[in-house]
């Protein structure tokens, strides 16, 4: 049975890696957002893949900032150490597969608005929390 993205967020919301991921932008900065993904924070390090040895050595100048950033953004308190793993495979693009109709699953304005609600009380910010409602619809409705 498919968990529903609430309880995945409430879970979430007690990992750091997830405080790190939400602010990543700010943190890592928007020219280096999209070429270093935070995947794993574990006894106080936290692992960033970038996709060639290049970007690792230019990264490496930044380690010390970018750990000031985390404590500083986020609700961890201390963080030992970055380390950067090169996986070009995770920055390949990828074709877009070749268009397929697909049924359109409608979903309910109320019951979204409701789902809404519980996620924005949860702290998650209202635009996000509309749209895990309406996925959190539509995944019971592919269950179904």
């Amino acid at each position: 049975m498919t968990k529903k993205i609430s309880g995945i967020i409430s879970d979430g919301i007690k990992n750091p890696l997830f405080h790190i991921l939400m602010s990543w932008g700010k943190i890592a900065g928007p020219s280096n957002r999209d070429i270093m993904v935070p995947v794993q924070f574990k006894n106080k390090e936290l692992t960033v893949v970038v996709p060639n040895g290049m970007v690792a050595k230019t990264a490496l100048r930044f380690k010390k900032k970018i750990i000031e950033n985390i404590i500083r953004l986020t609700k961890i308190m201390e963080v030992k150490d970055i380390k950067f793993v090169i996986d070009s495979a995770l920055f390949n693009e990828q074709d877009s597969p070749a268009e397929t109709k697909k049924e359109v699953k409608k979903i309910c304005d109320k019951k979204t608005s409701e789902r809404k609600k519980h996620l924005v009380k949860m702290g998650i910010s209202p635009s996000l929390a509309e749209s895990f409602a309406q996925i959190e619809q539509l995944l019971e409705k592919t269950e179904s």
